[in-house]
């Protein structure tokens, strides 16, 4: 939504061309995100990340306050 508001805004507010407006945008970055979205939409669909967060969560069942933190490792 966020996007088609400035895209709009650019071309009828700031009178720029569309040509103008797509070179401003990094394809690297675009190809990136669609492959992230790709590669954890699966994890989720095929229970990775449940039964990931379940086997943490056991692990550390007796140490609640160290539970942030492993997940914190797995992100990173």
């Amino acid at each position: 939504m966020a996007i088609v508001f400035a895209f709009l805004l650019e071309i009828f507010g700031l009178q720029m061309k569309a040509s103008d407006i797509y070179a401003f945008w990094p394809a690297r970055t675009t190809v990136q995100l669609i492959i992230v979205t790709v590669f954890f939409g699966f994890a989720v669909e095929n229970g990775t990340i449940n039964y990931i967060a379940k086997v943490v969560i056991y692990l550390v069942r007796k140490v609640p306050w160290m539970m942030p933190i492993v997940f914190l490792g797995l992100n990173f």
